[in-house]
């Protein structure tokens, strides 16, 4: 009986599903066939189990206690009122994502938050003078009026075989009742893999309108919920600057003394000394886990970064660098809307639906450029896809877009698709071009054949024996040998294939492995930042005491391929500028300087910059009262212009 209500409960979610798309079927691209269609109602089927053992679990436990005691007409009853009670649950849920995906192209997401924060009574009486909601009201009681006697008449009926079932011995009924739970435990986690199925799963077609049918209304709702608590857990601007003084904070960090009343005007900067030769074609590329340390000479012997090192060589290598953030999601947001990351997920923020002036991609719009995101996972992550659409990328391309979905793993394509598809997409044209790519295959679950591809260290090379302590395997080194390997073959390609290219490649952040579990600051922070292109650069100069984090690469390319005069907004600066502020702030108040790096400006210990060695702690060799308050005015400037805008108070 408990499996028929599962069933019941499943079967209306996909009916809601197919529903849906019939509904906005016009908005389905032309190219997706039944197919995609049934990949997107099998994968939604994972989501609706979920929900489905949620409302069922009650009466799975007391059915487990029934075993030993008899209460099946308590049970019963219970199973009916909680099917009644689902029932009338789906039908209003579903039956308000309907106007509301007409409204917003999706189901419940961000914009749900306009009932807490908009004006309500206005929202009530949009959805009044919209929606026929009286006769949606007499259509919602007659459907669960109709729906509660159908339930009533089979959702209790006793099976056919219970008299036989009653004969089997102990054992049989203690199996049966084991895979019964073990089913049912498959079908909570919408999973028998390894890992329960997850919002990433999403989006398994190119489709983005048939990927926004995958999720029911209650998991939209779930998801939607968490994003709320993680976006008002964020400390406010008072955590930055106790007394609230943005406009004070905004003329120190710029220095700048005049009064102006928009934050964006102390962003304004003009581009001087441009490179003679602009080029014609950037990349910007973000490494999945690349880590800083495997570049430094001590760690050669793993062979993991020989590819970048190579074209560091020949190119300028900023040793001296910090993410933007501890995790993807927040050092694309920074790298692309140009604000500091504060864990605002400003991704789901109102006000990253139009661009922020900093934001990079819109600036290369403006000198001419076609701009590009390619991203190898699934575009559904973290909105990654609306994002850099809403962020002015022109064109946006994720996992489905090169290779099959069931092919790939749990975070997407392998890198050496991803750079195929990009060399297919990027030819030499009249238009130049400026592409930001997001890697992934250097992360778990580390299923790629290393080995077999060609990666030499089977075994810890013997001049790293003494500190490897085994807890990271020798295949996840291989990882970053074979995303090294990818990211060399695609730059030297490109650069026989497209005139005039520039690169910059750097890592979201640091792989979280190491040799073993006490890596230095720099080893347990930095991130390379590589600018490569022969030709772009021949004219360029890496200043001596550079330091720079993920926040100062868009005015460093945007200085490369603009003209001398033109003005734009950063909160970052020119890495190429000798008059650079020589201090860099990262995530969580590390700072770096070119002395030392320091994982936390409130503390009073930093590090030398190491080269080869692994220097022990230092005493901090400036004032870090300077140090925090710079990093505290950088803060409030990304809180502020995100939370606040861009208008400053008088």
């Amino acid at each position: 009986k408990d499996l028929r209500a599962y069933l019941y409960f499943v079967f209306l979610l996909t009916v809601f599903r197919v529903i849906l798309i019939m509904v906005f079927f016009a908005k389905k691209d032309p190219s997706s066939g039944l197919t995609d269609i049934l990949s997107v109602l099998a994968n939604g089927f994972r989501f609706d189990s979920r929900v489905a053992i949620c409302f069922i679990s009650p009466t799975i436990l007391m059915s487990l206690v029934g075993c030993f005691f008899r209460m099946d007409r308590i049970i019963d009853r219970v199973r009916l009122v909680i099917a009644i009670i689902f029932t009338a649950l789906t039908l209003f849920i579903c039956g308000s994502t309907i106007p509301y995906f007409q409204e917003y192209n999706n189901q419940f997401d961000q914009w749900l938050y306009g009932l807490f924060y908009d004006d309500f009574g206005a929202i009530v009486r949009t959805v009044w003078s919209q929606v026929p909601v009286v006769r949606m009201a007499f259509l919602f009681v007659v459907l669960i009026a109709l729906l509660s006697l159908l339930l009533k008449k089979i959702l209790n009926r006793e099976p056919r075989w219970v008299a036989n079932a009653a004969g089997l011995p102990v054992w049989g009924k203690t199996i049966g009742t084991l895979c019964f739970i073990f089913l049912m435990v498959v079908a909570a986690r919408g999973s028998a893999g390894p890992r329960p199925v997850q919002v990433k799963d999403v989006a398994i077609t190119k489709d983005p309108f048939l990927n926004k049918t995958v999720l029911n209304p209650y998991e939209a709702l779930r998801y939607l919920y968490g994003d709320f608590q993680d976006l008002r857990s964020a400390v406010g601007l008072q955590a930055y600057l106790p007394d609230g003084d943005i406009r004070s904070a905004v003329k120190s960090f710029y220095n700048d003394p005049r009064n102006l009343d928009n934050i964006d005007d102390y962003m304004l900067r003009t581009v001087k000394d441009a490179s003679t030769t602009k080029p014609k074609h950037v990349f910007l590329i973000v490494m999945e886990g690349y880590s800083a340390w495997t570049m430094l000479d001590r760690y050669q012997s793993l062979q993991t970064s020989t590819q970048l090192k190579a074209i560091a060589e020949d190119g300028f290598w900023i040793k001296k660098f910090l993410p933007a953030a501890n995790g993807t999601t927040e050092t694309l947001t920074t790298i692309i809307s140009g604000l500091p990351d504060l864990h605002l997920m400003i991704n789901y923020e109102g006000s990253s639906l139009q661009p922020y002036p900093t934001s990079i991609a819109p600036i290369f719009k403006s000198l001419g450029y076609k701009t590009r995101f390619f991203y190898g996972g699934y575009l559904s992550w973290q909105r990654i896809g609306d994002f850099c659409k809403a962020q002015g990328f022109e064109e946006v391309y994720g996992a489905p877009h090169m290779g099959q979905w069931a092919h790939a793993n749990e975070w997407g394509v392998d890198d050496e698709a991803l750079f195929d598809f990009i060399e297919k997409t990027v030819v030499e044209e009249d238009v130049p071009s400026f592409n930001m790519i997001m890697t992934t295959s250097n992360h778990p679950p580390y299923d790629i054949e290393v080995f077999k591809r060609g990666y030499p260290a089977r075994e810890i090379p013997p001049d790293l024996a003494d500190i490897y302590n085994g807890d990271s395997p020798m295949i996840i080194y291989g990882h970053m040998w074979y995303a090294d390997q990818c990211l060399g073959k695609f730059i030297h390609r490109m650069e026989e294939r497209v005139p005039a290219p520039v690169f910059a490649v750097t890592g979201d952040h640091w792989s979280r492995h190491f040799l073993n579990k006490n890596p230095t600051v720099f080893e347990r922070n930095a991130v390379p930042l590589v600018l490569y292109g022969p030709d772009v650069l021949k004219d360029q100069h890496l200043p001596e005491n550079v330091v720079g984090t993920h926040i100062d690469i868009a005015p460093t390319l945007i200085s490369l391929a603009a003209p001398d005069g033109f003005t734009y907004p950063c909160v970052g600066r020119n890495l190429l500028d000798e008059d650079a502020y020589p201090v860099a702030v990262g995530t969580k108040f590390v700072v770096v300087t070119p002395d030392f790096i320091m994982e936390d400006a409130k503390s009073q210990i930093s590090e030398p910059f190491p080269e080869t060695g692994r220097p022990g702690a230092i005493p901090l060799p400036v004032d870090a009262d300077a140090l925090l308050k710079r990093a505290n005015e950088y803060y409030a400037i990304g809180w502020w212009r995100v939370m606040r805008g861009a208008a400053l108070p008088e």
